[in-house]
């Protein structure tokens, strides 16, 4: 393990972090790491390395943050709209996998790859999936998806802050920190055993197999928590930003751009995919913000095509409902990692 390298990527995601910050470009220190990443690397072809591990810890950080926005009446609110997570995200589905069809149609690339290429999953799941179905090009779907991803973290932030903007509402993680606690405040000691529990949740959702589990252990620990009355304190800023930007780091990283150059037939398709789901995305956040009065940036945060990850980083820098984001986002996430298998490999063994 190349300590200097790791060092020398952490610290760029960082002056990056810092420049989009200044800059108040929405979502700054996931963004920033990002594009400076991916610059310093596949541009000025300099090595980078952002451990898994790194990544792994600032998710359960973010599963935290995301965990303690549950509480008991939460939970019950979720449960009156499991129907309409329901239909929300079988419509976007439908129209994904139309997209997907298109794309086939029009490109030429093999249907499963299309479809594959086309869901709005997990990037590292759509992609492992891939490797399972039969005549799936997974170079292709890499790129549809790495598109998507990059296209989608970009956009939606922008858009969700200025809805945010819009409604007066607090555009940057340096407004909502100012609001709560110093930037360099010292952590207080009776959330360490929540931190450890946090962990432990991200250890055991591993073993179980469960997607994500980093991130999906600590929701479903603190959030059980949170649930029964544990005080469950915010964390300070500076390891809220951390985790941010070693998540950013580990996205840029991981981007191969000459692996895209390969597949440029494909790039307006991808995007058409991207900008229709995006729109459908806001007319699905229009009807749950008309039904159940959520804010628009809370609504639109929720059914946005962007993981959960980073719609809730972008909730928390924008001060929206935590909780509600991370009900559909992850009512979403397991849908599709629990039907997407089986329907592929049930109807497109011979595609």
């Amino acid at each position: 393990m190349n300590w200097r390298i790791i060092g020398n990527t952490f610290l760029l995601a960082a002056i990056g972090g810092f420049l989009f910050n200044i800059l108040a470009i929405p979502l700054p220190w996931m963004l920033g790491p990002l594009a400076l990443v991916v610059i310093w690397s596949q541009f000025l072809k300099k090595p980078v390395i952002c451990p898994f591990y790194l990544r792994n810890g600032a998710l359960v950080v973010i599963g935290y943050m995301i965990g303690k926005a549950f509480t008991a009446a939460a939970a019950h609110q979720m449960l009156v709209e499991l129907p309409i997570m329901f239909l929300v995200t079988l419509i976007i589905l439908v129209m994904s996998l139309l997209l997907g069809y298109l794309t086939h149609r029009r490109t030429g690339i093999s249907l499963s790859t299309g479809l594959m290429g086309s869901v709005p999953g997990g990037f590292s799941q759509m992609v492992l999936m891939s490797e399972e179905i039969a005549n799936t090009d997974v170079s292709v779907v890499s790129f549809m998806h790495t598109t998507r991803l990059l296209s989608v973290v970009f956009i939606v932030p922008y858009l969700a802050t200025q809805a945010a903007v819009a409604t007066g509402a607090v555009v940057s993680v340096q407004a909502a920190v100012a609001t709560t606690a110093p930037l360099f405040s010292p952590m207080p000691l009776h959330t360490l055993p929540l931190l450890a529990l946090a962990l432990g949740s991200a250890l055991l959702a591993h073993k179980l197999k469960w997607p994500t589990p980093f991130l999906l252990g600590p929701i479903f620990g603190i959030a059980l928590a949170s649930m029964t009355g544990v005080d469950c304190p915010s964390l300070p800023a500076w390891l809220t930003i951390a985790s941010q930007i070693a998540v950013g780091a580990y996205m840029g990283a991981q981007i191969q751009v000459e692996n895209l150059a390969n597949w440029r037939s494909l790039f307006a398709y991808t995007m058409l995919g991207v900008l229709v789901v995006i729109a459908t995305s806001l007319a699905g956040a229009y009807f749950i913000s008309y039904f159940y009065g959520y804010s628009n940036v809370t609504a639109f945060l929720s059914m946005a095509p962007g993981g959960v990850a980073e719609m809730s980083v972008t909730g928390i820098a924008l001060q929206a409902e935590l909780s509600v984001i991370a009900s559909y986002q992850l009512f979403r996430l397991f849908f599709l990692m629990l039907m997407m298998p089986m329907m592929f490999r049930k109807y497109l063994k011979q595609a």
